[in-house]
């Protein structure tokens, strides 16, 4: 039992300070450096890899908590985003038992040698089908919000270098509102994918060698 509220804690804790990590992330890139990406779920993958998908999704509800309530522009029904991050863990998960990416005390070693993946290809792949899943999903939902509450102004968003070009061209909201956000988010979750292994196997080295 002790070991057991000792195993919830130390990851409850991680998915805490990740957390953090991916709200300070998203400020350094998108608000301070002006980059046009999101990553905002680096840490939430790493999560993933090490400790599974309850503690993703766990991970995934606060960073849209602290983004939704603690940063401009402070709109709750932002909080709707988090589904697209819950749906990535979910994916990721499929990903991790598929191809043996999990990072435990006992595996460290890439993907199935015998499917033919390595971990390379493996996260490649994932990195694909996160892109699409995030565009689609995000882009649903963006187009869903203005006709549930009313948005103040002009909201600063990283794929709006290219959805007002889209629109400009007589596009419709919702086709413009995924595909402009495929550009940003191939980038987005090769990085934040390639990035959340990595720091996953980092952190598993200082914790288990």
């Amino acid at each position: 039992m002790a070991g057991t509220s000792k195993y919830w804690l130390k990851n409850l804790f991680l998915c805490v300070l990740l957390s953090g990590g991916n709200c300070l992330l998203n400020i350094l890139v998108n608000r301070i450096l002006g980059l046009p990406l999101f990553l905002d779920t680096l840490f939430t993958l790493t999560v993933t890899f090490l400790s599974g998908p309850v503690f993703g999704i766990i991970s995934a509800i606060l960073t849209s908590a602290v983004g939704t309530f603690l940063l401009p522009p402070y709109m709750p029904i932002y909080s709707l985003y988090v589904l697209c991050s819950i749906t990535g863990v979910a994916l990721t998960e499929v990903f991790c038992r598929s191809y043996k990416l999990r990072l435990t005390a006992t595996q460290s070693a890439p993907a199935d040698a015998d499917s033919g993946f390595g971990t390379f290809t493996a996260l490649l792949l994932l990195s694909v089908v996160l892109c699409l899943q995030m565009s689609i999903m995000g882009g649903c939902i963006a187009a869903l919000i203005p006709a549930l509450v009313p948005i103040p102004g002009y909201t600063v968003s990283p794929e709006n270098y290219f959805k007002l070009g889209l629109l400009i061209n007589n596009m419709p909201v919702l086709a413009a509102e995924i595909i402009s956000r495929l550009p940003i988010n191939i980038f987005d979750r090769l990085l934040s994918v390639f990035g959340g292994y990595g720091l996953a196997l980092l952190i598993r080295k200082l914790k288990y060698e």
